[in-house]
Parts: structure tokens; sequence; C-alpha cells
């Protein structure tokens, strides 16, 4: 029968009288010959491309033709680079061959890329794909596409490419790569300032830019500054190696009585002289006398700031002479006091009207001197560090003036102020970045810091266990410091009525009477930051804190 497969059956006859053999034809298949082309150009057919018919995998598009049954059928091609294309054909069957092309548009894009320099590598989701100048085509949407040269920076951004819209990047100028300066110093330890900028002790390792010359400083303490300047090439480590000069201080010494012995670090060097230089370091100072209570205290002698310790050593019937409260200056002329060590009771008892959370009554121990400021720090002086600081304003109230307390100072300012006065000596800086944050440097060298809390309030008191910083009397007597006066009404909300210290805002640094260790504003004026943080201790532990 015709457009009907032959059948071909063999049967066997019975005995039976009847048989009955029934036979079924089977429609002859159409057949299909499918060719794939790229949308656009007939001429160019899409290799690899897989077949499906009513969406089950049949072969590879080849151009042979391939069988399929009569009927509506669903034709789709394939392929990795191009989108899916279908069509919906009535295949005639009977053996007949029909031609089917399906066109297939492109899953990709033509992506344009030329660098300055010429010659970079180029790189499409961490794969290489060849130097630039280079016409790449990729698959619909997002890459990221690295461009690598050598001595330069690695240029790399994420592209969204959208099916068949050619693009070409603007041509990417690749920066010079920074250099490196690896930076030695005998004795190591020394602290590094790049271009006026804090980058580490040595031996370190900095990334610079390349092409320009760079200031290099380093300072140690008890060694003299050494500086020297380098010009680094992009992606060229520089090696310095700086030996640096030890340093000398000048102390003065007045004794009495005049024979007593010196030691310094627990070695004796006889009589106490009028004057001795000692490297620029800290030391352990001991004088002694038979009969007399010993003094003992710890220096930092500091080239071209000559120091000046005076010491009467008590008899041992007697009480010990007070520690020497000496006065020592930093470079820009602030001044500090030093402060004995102590005990005394911090804080509060819960009786006390006005007792905060974070002011648990504990008794403290201050082990070592320190030297205190005298003053708030000023706007000139806060300025030789951060020139363009301003302190603002308060109710209309000027509060930038070169005298006046700057404010408006973070607590990291206020830390990098004392490292930029600790490198101006050549002393360790006690702050330091870690993870993007300014933190102390481990234990507490001898360079410049903020007080703790509990130094600032021994500080205040002084053995006085006064109700308010003046006395134990309300309202506060007259030059007793910079409160909330008479002429501060109306800009703020309580004031202290009848009293007036004349300042309505700031007033400028030590205008009222200083305290009993000669330091001033320690009652009012501006707050003042410390060195540790606000923190809500326990109660009901009696032992003693030793520096906390």
């Amino acid at each position: 029968r015709a457009c009907y497969r032959e059948i071909v059956h063999a049967f066997e006859v019975g005995p039976e009288e009847r048989q009955e053999i029934r036979l079924s034809f089977q429609e002859l298949p159409g057949r299909l010959r499918i060719r794939a082309h790229r949308d656009g150009r007939p001429e160019e057919p899409i290799p690899a491309a897989e077949l499906l018919i009513d969406d089950r995998p049949v072969s590879a598009v080849s151009g042979e033709p391939v069988e399929a049954p009569p009927g509506r059928r669903r034709i789709a091609v394939r392929s990795e680079r191009f989108q899916p294309a279908a069509a919906e054909v009535d295949v005639e069957g009977c053996g007949r061959l029909q031609e089917i092309t399906l066109a297939m548009t492109p899953d990709w894009a033509e992506v344009g890329i030329s660098s300055i320099p010429a010659g970079a590598a180029v790189a499409v989701d961490g794969t290489p794909m060849g130097q630039t100048p280079v016409a790449l085509e990729l698959p619909a949407g997002t890459h990221a596409i690295e461009i690598n040269a050598d001595r330069h920076k690695t240029w790399s951004r994420r592209l969204e490419v959208v099916a068949g819209q050619r693009m070409n990047l603007p041509e990417v100028r690749l920066e010079p790569a920074d250099g490196r300066l690896a930076i030695r110093s005998e004795p190591a330890g020394a602290s590094v300032l790049i271009d006026g900028r804090y980058a580490g002790q040595t031996p370190v390792e900095v990334e610079v830019g390349p092409g320009r010359e760079h200031e290099i400083q380093l300072s140690k303490a008890g060694y003299e500054r050494a500086g020297r300047k380098a010009t680094v090439a992009g992606g060229e480590v520089k090696r310095l190696e700086v030996q640096l000069t030890a340093l000398e201080g000048l102390v003065h010494f007045e004794v009495e009585p005049a024979d007593a012995e010196l030691f310094v670090n627990g070695a004796s060097r006889g009589r106490v002289p009028a004057e001795l230089r000692l490297p620029a370091a800290e030391h352990a100072i001991e004088i002694r006398k038979e009969g007399r209570e010993p003094f003992r205290t710890r220096i930092l002698p500091r080239p071209g700031f000559p120091q000046e310790l005076k010491v009467t050593l008590a008899r041992r019937a007697a009480a010990p002479a007070p520690g020497t409260a000496g006065v020592v200056r930093a470079a820009t002329g602030y001044e500090l006091r030093r402060i004995a060590p102590g005990a005394f009771a911090m804080g509060s008892s819960r009786r006390e009207q006005g007792r905060r959370a974070n002011e648990a009554l504990k008794q403290v121990r201050l082990t070592r001197a320190f030297y205190m400021g005298t003053r708030e720090v000023t706007n000139r002086e806060f300025r030789q560090f951060l020139a363009a600081h301003a302190s603002g304003t308060f109710k209309n109230q000027d509060l930038n003036r070169d005298d006046l307390p700057v404010v408006m100072v973070s607590w990291e300012q206020a830390a990098l102020f004392c490292n930029f006065l600790s490198v101006k000596e050549s002393l360790p800086p006690v702050y330091v970045q870690k993870e993007g944050r300014i933190v102390a440097a481990g234990p507490l060298g001898t360079g410049y810091r903020l007080p703790t809390e509990a130094e600032w309030e021994f500080s205040a008191r002084r053995g006085a266990a006064l109700k308010y910083p003046w006395g134990d009397g309300y309202p506060p007597p007259p030059g007793a410091g910079n409160y909330a006066d008479e002429s501060a009404r109306g800009m703020i909300d309580v004031i202290i009525e009848g009293f007036s210290d004349g300042f309505p805002a700031a007033a400028p640094v030590g205008r009222f009477t200083p305290t009993a260790a000669g330091l001033l504003d320690m009652g009012g004026n501006v707050a003042e930051w410390c060195h540790d943080y606000y923190a809500i201790e326990p109660a009901g532990d009696e032992r003693e804190l030793a520096d906390p």
C-alpha cells in the first residue's frame, strides 16, 4: 500500500478449517533535512548544534536527513553559544523529504578591549583570553574583566554583556604600580614617617607612589632622627638600611646632702654630680645616703631639653620627703608636671548625690610617676598637628581663637596628636593603627599619651577628698573656674545663680586658680579625653587596683 511500510510476515497453516491473521500497516515517516545557521548569515552554519524533535534529542545537526513520524512536530536546535531556535513543522510522512532551516541568534556579543600600554594580559572570569588590543566573543551575562601589565596596577571591572550588542570598552589607561620601600634600621624599632605619615616601625615594608621623590624620617627614643629621600619605580622594591646615631640628654642635679651617692640603672656613679649626660632612654635613678631615706625615680633624658632634679633626702626618723614634681616642656612648648605615684580612693560612695553608675568606689594605687599636662591643649598647639582643624562656635560664641582650648576633636585625633608630639621628640608612639582603628600599642611606653581615668582623677584630687573641685561649699568662689555662670544665661538650661566667671562659653586656658599640683581647669571649661574607655564596673570589690 502506498505511503505505508511493506509487511513481510511468515505464518504457519494449521489443521484448523479457518484461520485469521491480522496485519497492521505503519505509515512511512517523513524525512527532514534540518540546517541551522547564524541569524542574518545563512552562509555561516552552526557547528555541533543538537537536534530535538518534540523535545527529545535525536542527533547532531549534520545536514543528513532524519526520520520523523508524520503529523505536527516541534523541531528545535540548540548550541552552546547560541540561543535555542524552534519551529512547528507538519511532517508529511510517506518518505517525502522536507527541507527545514532554522536561524540561531548568538547568545554572546563581541567586546573590544584596548589599553595603554598595549600588550597587557586580559583575563575574563579568571581565564586568560589574550593580550590587548583584543576582540572577544563573550557569553551574555556578567563577567569579571581584569587587565594586567608588568609594573602597572591591575585594572578590573564587572561587565554586563547583552547578546548581540557589540561593545568597545573605552581605552584603559593602566596606572603605574606602586613601588615598595623596605626600610631597616640599626637598632630596629624606629618609628618611620613617609611624607609626614606614620608608616610603622622598622623593619617595615611600605607601598609608595611610583616615579616621585619621597621623604623618609626615622626616629627612636635615645637616637638622633635620620632623614632619607627615595624615588621608587612602579613595581620596584627599594631597600634602605639606616644606622641610627645615639643621643644623650643632660640632667642637672641639686641634692641635699651634697655627698649623696648616685645610682643609674642599679650601677653606682659615685657622688652625685652637678650634671650628667645620659643616653636618651628611660633610666632608673636612685640617690642614697647613710642615715637618710633613699630617693627613687625614673627619668627620660631628652636631647636639647635639659632636666633638673632637686632632691632633699629625708632623715630616716622623719617622714619621707615628697616626690620631686619636675617640669618638662614638649617640643611645642606645652608644659607637663611630674606627678609622683600614690594611692587614693577613686569614685564615689553610693550615698553621694549625683553619683553615676561607672563611679563605683574602689581603692587604686599608681605605682609609677607620670607627667600630666598643666592645662588644656590650645587651638594654636593642635593646629601644629592638624592645620585645617576648626573648633567652630557654640550659640554664636567663637571657639576657634588660638588661646582657647581645642574642641570638636575625636578620641582618635587626640591620640594621633600625642603620637605627633612623640615623633617630634624621637619617642616611641603609644598609639598604632590596627584593623582600621587607632589603639594603644601593647604595654604603655614612654611616648606622649592621654592620661588614664585613674591618673586624671588622682591628679585632680591630689589627696583631697573634696565634694567639688573648689572645696565643699556652694556656690563656687570667684576665680574657681569656668562653670555655668550668669554670662551663660539663655545659652544653657541650668546656670549657677549669682556666680560669674566672665566667660559664657570656653575660657582661654590657664585663667583660673590652679590645683595643689599646679594643674589648671581640671574642674571646668571643656571636656577632656582619657586614655581608657567608659565602662560600668561592679561595686563591692575590696581589692586594691594597681595602675588600672
